[in-house]
């Protein structure tokens, strides 16, 4: 007899999983995507690996806070801007209460000691270190959420931390500034006089800090992750972050006010608990935001297995088949050829588990990638001298690619016989067709059924 709870799993499954979503009206295909996209974010959680990569980063944070904000201070002094940098750290610290003040005062102190010219090479190259390993993190973690194999090369990754560097502290505290400047402007003053006018302009002026902490979410799942996002995945991502940033902030700060006691237990290290806590929190909605950004991106990682997790079996198989098909039947059609992304997207297969199977097939000589950034898959081989058997064996027995290591077994003639019985068998019924043939079959059934409808 079945739990209460297993039949409330099964209901959920059917609910979630049973149904193509593209089938559905639009507002139930955005209810069943939204329980999709909360119940993968509930099991990334459950499994550790958000959390994991949160901790990484809050103690990362930690040793190079102070690098990071004397390099910002430089950048800002040079400019005349240096007095920008105290209300922005004070708005990040706002959930601490007023302990965050008196513990913001107490950084800024610190940083202000930090004479950048007096360091040497050694001291400044340490510096350097600590501010790029932070930066390094952040790109691992979006890696990560991504399923990236590929880190950037070591001239990109330079150009783009030295950029965030020194670029980041001009950017944010000029548009801060532009912003703050504008709403204290005479004539935005003098509209404020007019009702009703001047109540819509109040509200919008409450929700300006929420759109730029929503506009600079949106700008690090755009730059940061190693790949192309869509501007509208990667602003429906910052907005969730943002969203929850603020709100998460004002539960935190109430959540301060109303515990005097941890001051009493933690006494002078209390603030500097609720300061980690704060931090935890701020780098795993970044990161919510960023898996939020990849699941609208590629929804076909909804309801799979977690990343890296390798296809095996007849999933394999199929996968490989698929693919191969694809591939031929674009190349007969004069048709663009299919990358990675766009067979990982036709196929509902993540992609480094599908990209073991290319590789088994480039390995074992049916399929070559071109020199494009990203590469395309051609046939290496004409398809209709192509035995489907071929294919199959290129993921089955891993002949080239990445695929799984021969492991080395103790022979029983029993199984040895059944084996070569089922590869007889396989060679009757595969070794004359050919994957031309099987293209040349789909498109004459794709062409029936288009004439049908």
């Amino acid at each position: 007899m079945a739990s209460r709870w297993e039949r409330a799993a099964r209901w959920l499954n059917r609910a979630l999983w049973g149904q193509e979503v593209s089938a559905l009206p639009w507002r139930r295909r955005v209810l069943v995507r939204t329980g999709q996209i909360l119940w993968a974010l509930a099991l990334d959680l459950y499994d550790g690996a958000l959390t994991r990569h949160t901790t990484s980063l809050v103690y990362t944070t930690l040793l190079s806070l102070a690098p990071l904000l004397a390099f910002g201070f430089s950048v800002l002094t040079a400019l005349g801007m240096q007095n920008r940098l105290e209300p922005v750290l004070l708005g990040f610290l706002a959930p601490l209460g007023p302990e965050g003040r008196g513990f913001a005062e107490r950084i800024l102190e610190f940083v202000d000691n930090i004479e950048v010219g007096v360091l040497g090479t050694v001291g400044l190259a340490f510096l350097l270190f600590t501010v790029g390993s932070l930066i390094y993190k952040i790109e691992t973690s979006f890696n990560f959420i991504w399923d990236i194999r590929e880190a950037r090369s070591w001239p990109q990754s330079v150009s783009g931390y030295l950029s965030v560097i020194f670029g980041g502290p001009i950017l944010l505290f000029t548009t801060a500034g532009m912003t703050a400047r504008a709403l204290e402007s005479p004539w935005l003053r003098a509209i404020w006089g007019l009702e009703p006018l001047g109540t819509v302009l109040g509200l919008l002026s409450q929700l300006v800090p929420v759109a730029l902490v929503v506009g600079a979410f949106t700008l690090v799942y755009l730059l940061v992750p190693n790949t192309r996002v869509p501007f509208g995945n990667a602003l429906t991502g910052g907005l969730v972050a943002g969203v929850l940033w603020q709100l998460s902030g004002w539960i935190f700060g109430t959540f301060v006010a109303s515990s005097a006691r941890y001051a009493a237990i933690y006494s002078g290290f209390a603030i500097g608990l609720l300061f980690m806590i704060w931090l935890y929190l701020s780098w795993l909605i970044m990161l919510v935001g960023a898996r939020i950004t990849f699941f609208f991106q590629h929804p076909e990682y909804l309801g799979q297995p977690e990343p890296g997790t390798p296809l095996r079996g007849k999933p394999r198989q199929r996968a490989a088949l698929t693919a191969m098909l694809l591939v031929a039947r674009a190349f007969e059609r004069g048709q663009a050829p299919w990358t990675l992304e766009t067979l990982q997207a036709r196929l509902g297969v993540p992609g480094n588990p599908l990209l073991g199977v290319l590789e088994d097939l480039h390995g074992a000589g049916l399929v070559a990638p071109t020199q494009g950034r990203p590469p395309a898959y051609l046939p290496a081989r004409d398809p209709h001298s192509l035995p489907v058997k071929e294919v199959i064996d290129a993921v089955t027995r891993s002949s080239g690619g990445a695929g799984p290591p021969r492991y080395r077994l103790r022979a029983d003639p029993v199984a040895d016989r059944l084996m070569e019985r089922m590869d007889r068998l396989l060679e009757q019924e595969l070794g004359s067709v050919t994957v031309g043939a099987l293209a040349a079959t789909a498109k004459e059934e794709t062409g029936a059924v288009e004439a049908g409808e």
